[in-house]
């Protein structure tokens, strides 16, 4: 191979390399992650697998599977008593996920205060899950000063344990799930967006459940 032959190879498989590069790049401009996955160490930012959570039968607070049952091991609640089974009965109920330092935690906030404004009387039930990721986020005075800072009425379970965060397999910040007056699951998102479709499963809930009552 001659020289001239050599640096003419050379030089192409440089743009080879610089091409894939720059699409690899590129590709992860155009698709960002919405949600923080949990794991050992540092929590990455990834994209969202399947769902896998289970769907419930219908609400029975005597029963180990009923999947307000992890509430009761909440270590404090902020603007409610605690909140069972029983008080949840006949409720559309939507439990959020979230940690007062997540940013897409934040961003989802000024939807579900919505939510909780315009769907309360009509028996919507949000109930948000404040389970910890960094280790000043364990601290219940940090955690209600952020509640008020951030302007949020609607009933606060402190999981500094992440025992309800384990009842549900949970792994992500925010994880939104959606259950009918029953206690059965009827939707589920993970991260920030979808709002739309979100609030049309809230409002087929309510509809069913008052058209039953």
């Amino acid at each position: 191979m001659s020289r001239t032959t050599r640096l003419a190879f050379a030089i192409s498989l440089l743009l080879l390399l610089v091409a894939g590069f720059v699409l690899t790049r590129t590709a992860a401009f155009n698709n960002p992650p919405t949600a923080h996955a949990a794991s050992a160490g540092e929590t990455p930012r990834i994209q969202l697998p399947p769902s896998t959570v289970t769907v419930y039968a219908d609400l029975d607070p005597n029963k180990d599977q009923d999947p307000y049952a992890s509430l009761t091991k909440a270590t404090g609640w902020i603007n409610s008593q605690p909140l069972s089974a029983k008080d949840l009965k006949g409720k559309v109920v939507l439990i959020d996920f979230w940690t007062f330092a997540c940013a897409n935690c934040r961003n989802t906030l000024p939807y579900i205060k919505a939510w909780d404004k315009k769907y309360r009387d009509k028996g919507l039930v949000i109930i948000g899950v404040h389970t910890p990721e960094l280790e000043t986020e364990r601290d219940p005075a940090n955690v209600n000063k952020a509640v008020h800072n951030y302007g949020i009425e609607y009933p606060i379970a402190i999981d500094a344990n992440n025992t309800i965060w384990d009842a549900f397999n949970n792994q992500y910040w925010p994880a939104l799930y959606f259950f009918d007056a029953k206690g059965v699951l009827q939707h589920e998102h993970f991260g920030e967006g979808d709002y739309q479709q979100s609030e049309k499963w809230i409002e087929k809930m309510l509809k069913e459940n008052n058209q039953g009552s």
